[in-house]
């Protein structure tokens, strides 16, 4: 894994999670601020008035770490987010594992419903 730009470091910490794949491995930028900051770009927002936001990877190695990252957010903030993917339940399995053997829970996450 590499910085947002697919090069430096990844960032984890109290204000931000901020990554992607490294070089030919890189694809869309995850990230996710302590904050929500309307910083003037354009903001998808639904009929509930809740932030869009997205994180196409391409299904490239730092997938698994994406994934991951959104059954965290999930597992502590479950009526405050939602999470949708384009890939299926078989796909979603290795990022389940992992997090059920390295933090406990994971292995029931189930995405919401569009």
């Amino acid at each position: 894994m590499a910085g947002g730009l697919g090069k430096g470091e990844a960032v984890f910490n109290a204000k931000k999670v901020w990554f992607n794949g490294v070089g030919d491995d890189a694809h869309e930028t995850f990230y996710i601020g302590r904050k929500f900051v309307d910083d003037g770009h354009y903001v998808s927002r639904d009929d509930n008035k809740r932030v869009f936001e997205f994180c196409k990877t391409s299904r490239k190695p730092y997938d698994l770490a994406v994934v991951c990252c959104l059954i965290v957010f999930k597992h502590y903030l479950p009526n405050d987010i939602a999470i949708f993917s384009d890939g299926d339940e078989k796909e979603l399995e290795e990022s389940k594992a992992l997090c059920q053997k390295v933090l406990g829970y994971g292995q029931d996450f189930v995405k919401d419903k569009k």
